[in-house]
């Protein structure tokens, strides 16, 4: 995924390293990685894995970067805490706190309405803009309009 994205934008990765999905044990990635000296590192994995691989990292003396997807969200910055300082997220949505913002002030509201107790999070707002979509999308296709085009009333997410 890294790789091909890299391709399309001509970027010549350095080199790149694997863990097993769930797994703390980074070891050999760190190895990898700590000998490539890279100014960045991108990483696709779950919050243990990379919380794991980046103190490892810092540890072995690498001044890198991580960047990171939206899919660890906040929980990576709590399992980090002072050790989350050079990590970047690209984050796909709001900050769920924004309630000046449609999307994020209905899905607080939604949360509210079944008394849930769960805390705003990037990817509790991204699944419930996914199930809003879909849920519009799927209305649109039984009243036999185009499910493409619908993107209004959405807080501008389709």
């Amino acid at each position: 995924m890294t790789e091909d994205a890299a391709a399309v934008h001509k970027v010549k990765l350095m080199g790149s390293a694997a863990v097993d999905r769930n797994s703390t044990d980074v070891k050999d990635a760190v190895a990898v990685m700590g000998k490539l000296n890279p100014d960045a590192v991108i990483c696709n994995a779950a919050v243990k894995p990379l919380g794991e691989f980046v103190r490892q990292m810092r540890k072995a003396g690498a001044t890198s970067s991580f960047l990171s997807v939206s899919f660890v969200g906040s929980p990576i910055v709590k399992e980090l805490g002072s050790e989350a300082s050079g990590l970047i997220m690209a984050q796909v949505v709001p900050l769920p706190t924004k309630v000046r913002i449609p999307v994020v002030a209905e899905y607080q509201k939604a949360l509210a309405n079944v008394d849930s107790k769960a805390e705003y999070s990037f990817s509790g707002l991204e699944g419930f803009i996914t199930a809003k979509s879909a849920g519009g999308r799927a209305q649109a296709h039984r009243q036999g309009s185009d499910p493409s085009q619908i993107h209004q009333g959405h807080g501008g997410y389709p």
